[in-house]
C-alpha cells in the first residue's frame, strides 16, 4: 500500500478530493469556508438530530461541534481573516499529512479519536453502525443531500472495507466505525485514487465519466 512519502507538495489526487470536501463543507457556496456562515449551522442541525434543541443535551453537544469547527477552521484560516480558502484548506492538509507521516501511530490514534468521536455522533440509535438516514442526515446538514448520497453510500458498503465480522445487531446496511475510520483514514491520507476510501465524498469527476 502507498504511502505519503516527501510531503512537501500534496499528490494530484489528494489536491483533487480535498478540493471536492472543501467544496461540500463550503455550505453557501460562496467559495470559501467560514465559521459563522458556513459551520455554525451545521453544528445546530446535528445537534437538533440527535437531541431536543430545549435540553441542556442538545447545548452540550451543540457547544462541541462548534467549538471542534471553531478550531479546525481558525487551523486553516493562515492568514486570519476568518475565511479558508481552497488554497488555505490544502496547506493546513499538507501540514497535517506532514505530521501524519512523521508520527504514523501519533496520526492513527488522533483518527480514531476526532473520526471516531464523529462517528458516535452521526450514530442516531447508538448501534455502532451508521446507516443511510445518518449519512444522508449529514448532507443535508451542508445542503449536499441528493441522491449521490444514497448511490456513494451503497458502493462503500459494498467495498467491504474492514468489515470484520457480522454480528446479529447489525444492520444489512450499515457501516460499522471500523469500516468508517479506515475509510476516513484512506480518504486523507492515501494517494491511491483506486482506494474505497477516496470516493468517501463522492466519486472524483473523473471516474463518473
Amino acid at each position: 500500500m502507498a504511502r505519503l512519502g516527501d510531503v512537501s507538495m500534496l499528490p494530484e489526487s489528494l489536491s483533487k478530493r480535498l478540493l471536492r470536501l472543501f467544496q461540500f463543507m463550503d455550505r453557501n457556496g460562496d467559495g470559501v469556508v467560514e465559521y459563522e456562515a458556513d459551520l455554525v449551522e451545521v453544528a445546530q442541525r446535528i445537534a437538533q438530530r440527535k437531541f431536543p434543541a430545549t435540553t441542556s443535551d442538545y447545548q452540550e453537544l451543540f457547544d462541541l461541534l462548534t467549538r471542534t469547527y471553531d478550531w479546525e477552521n481558525s487551523r486553516r484560516d493562515l492568514n486570519r481573516d476568518g475565511k479558508v480558502t481552497p488554497e488555505e484548506f490544502l496547506e493546513g492538509h499538507r501540514r497535517l499529512a506532514k505530521l501524519m507521516a512523521a508520527f504514523p501511530a501519533e496520526g492513527v490514534a488522533f483518527i480514531a479519536k476526532s473520526a471516531g468521536g464523529f462517528f458516535d455522533i452521526l450514530d442516531l440509535d447508538g448501534d455502532g453502525y451508521l446507516v443511510l438516514a445518518d449519512v444522508q442526515a449529514y448532507a443535508d446538514a451542508y445542503c449536499k443531500g441528493g441522491d449521490w448520497v444514497a448511490t456513494n453510500f451503497t458502493h462503500l458498503l459494498a467495498s467491504g472495507v474492514a468489515a470484520g465480522a457480522a454480528t446479529p445487531e447489525a444492520p444489512a446496511e450499515g457501516m460499522s466505525k471500523a469500516q468508517f475510520l479506515e475509510l476516513v483514514r484512506q480518504f486523507w491520507f492515501e494517494p491511491e485514487d483506486n482506494l474505497p476510501g477516496s470516493q468517501l465524498f463522492g466519486p472524483s469527476p473523473e471516474r463518473e465519466e
